[in-house]
């Protein structure tokens, strides 16, 4: 990612949960900052959903400043194989992106310690 403002952060994830997640977290996150990007979601409907339209999306969001994070449960997914994958989904989108594989499922990040995260 480079170090240039980013004004609009867009995040691509599997399902309604991870965006409700991440909306909570974001505000908790950003709440005393002055300035922070404008956080934008767009939720798929599962894992396939997401690898089906990733290209389509990233491609054609009208914003071409926009910064896109895009996380993928890891599953029983090797790592690696798993963002190469994701990576070649998004590289001929022209867009600039941001790939993280999630280890656990993020639902039990609710469980952990807060100040950890």
């Amino acid at each position: 990612m480079s170090y240039q403002k980013i004004t609009e952060l867009v995040f691509l994830v599997e399902e309604p949960s991870a965006k409700e997640f991440l909306s909570i977290i974001l505000e908790k996150i950003f709440e005393e900052c002055k300035s922070k990007p404008d956080f934008k979601f767009i939720t798929f409907q599962g894992k396939s959903d997401l690898i089906k339209n990733l290209s389509n999306k990233l491609k054609f969001y009208r914003n071409p400043d926009a910064h896109f994070v895009i996380l993928h449960d890891q599953d029983s997914n090797e790592c690696k194989v798993l963002k190469e994958k994701l990576k070649e989904k998004c590289i001929d989108s022209g867009k600039n992106y941001t790939i993280r594989v999630v280890c656990t499922e993020p639902e039990s990040w609710f469980l952990a310690d807060f100040d950890a995260l």
